[in-house]
């Protein structure tokens, strides 16, 4: 993986989330309210085969949001995160046999 593939992943995922923070938290402070929702995922969680990178940044928005949380008390500002996964153990899969 090259440092370009390495930032671009940070820029999109990391960088992203707190851009939007970022605009939103003096207004959240001063209305003394707010609400923030993070998406990290499975790979960040758990690692996967090929995304370093994507894994890395997903982790990161895990602890970033935590942290907003803990900064946020005090001020009426919520912030979670969500890690959306599946389960197959929940799906039927079908195993077709063809002639």
């Amino acid at each position: 993986m090259s440092d370009t593939e390495w930032d671009q992943i940070q820029a999109v995922h990391l960088k992203g989330a707190y851009s939007c923070t970022k605009a939103v938290w003096p207004i959240f402070r001063k209305q003394t309210f707010g609400r923030i929702v993070n998406t990290a995922s499975a790979a960040g969680l758990y690692g996967n085969f090929g995304q370093a990178n994507y894994s890395a940044a997903k982790m990161g928005l895990v602890a970033f949001t935590k942290t907003l949380a803990i900064e946020g008390a005090k001020y009426g500002i919520k912030a979670t995160v969500i890690a959306p996964v599946i389960s197959f153990r929940h799906c039927v899969i079908y195993d077709w046999e063809f002639g």
